[in-house]
């Protein structure tokens, strides 16, 4: 029983330093993922507005 409950001892900081870089990656990932969906969201509003022009400039060109 002493053997078990020294290896929770040991295992206390350790967790709790896998916890800590888990909410540091959770909170990496989450600003990555943010980035990527602003950039990619950016990019098909930029899309969008292109096709909008090609659209209204093909149309206005084929007069």
């Amino acid at each position: 029983m002493a053997d078990i409950s020294e290896k929770e001892g040991k295992a206390g900081p350790h967790s709790e330093g896998v916890v800590r870089r888990y909410r540091l990656f959770r909170l990496c990932s989450l600003v990555y993922a943010s980035l990527v969906v602003g950039n990619a969201y950016t990019s098909y509003i930029v899309l969008k507005t292109q096709g909008v022009y090609d659209y209204a400039f093909g149309h206005y060109l084929s007069y």
